[in-house]
């Protein structure tokens, strides 16, 4: 190898510096790499806890969890309750989209949520526009769906979205 060196006249100390640069860019690739790989670990990690400390409310909570478990109308109080109960559920999942946003599970969860709690998303408490887009977008394929089934089934909207007065 020295022989093939000093017949094209490239000298063994520019080798050296070529050879430490090539070793320093695998590292910062390397290192890049475990950076991204971390990152996301961590943002699942986040996401998760986010939306634990979510359901323990859930659970602490389920006339506000599944509003069909309610034979009656809410209290003033108990909608004033429901409403933060909602306030919650949709900051943890916007936390949960900045953290995983094209996680497919997430949406799902999102989705499921949304159409067992429809008809707060129906109601004037409800204001899209300080969602991001992917919220709203995802609350609109949920009411979309609970349309339709309720079409199939020949009731209306309101009569499974669950609306308190």
């Amino acid at each position: 190898m020295f022989g093939w060196l000093k017949r094209h006249h490239i000298p063994i100390d520019t080798m050296g510096g070529l050879i430490a640069t090539g070793i320093t860019i695998g590292a910062f690739v390397i290192a890049y790499g475990q950076y991204v790989t971390q990152s996301r670990i961590e943002n699942e990690r986040q996401a998760k806890q986010s939306y634990y400390d979510f359901m323990e409310i859930s659970m602490n909570n389920p006339l506000y969890s599944k509003p069909g478990l309610r034979d009656k109308p809410l209290t003033d109080l108990e909608y004033e309750g429901f409403y933060w109960y909602m306030q919650i559920m949709s900051q943890t999942l916007e936390q949960v989209f900045e953290f995983v946003p094209d996680e497919e599970s997430w949406n799902y969860n999102a989705l499921l949520q949304f159409r067992l709690h429809c008809g707060y998303f129906l109601s004037v408490d409800y204001l899209p526009e300080v969602h991001s887009q992917h919220f709203q977008d995802l609350v609109e394929e949920a009411l979309s769906i609970e349309e339709e089934w309720a079409k199939s089934e020949g009731i209306d909207l309101e009569d499974i979205c669950y609306i308190d007065d």
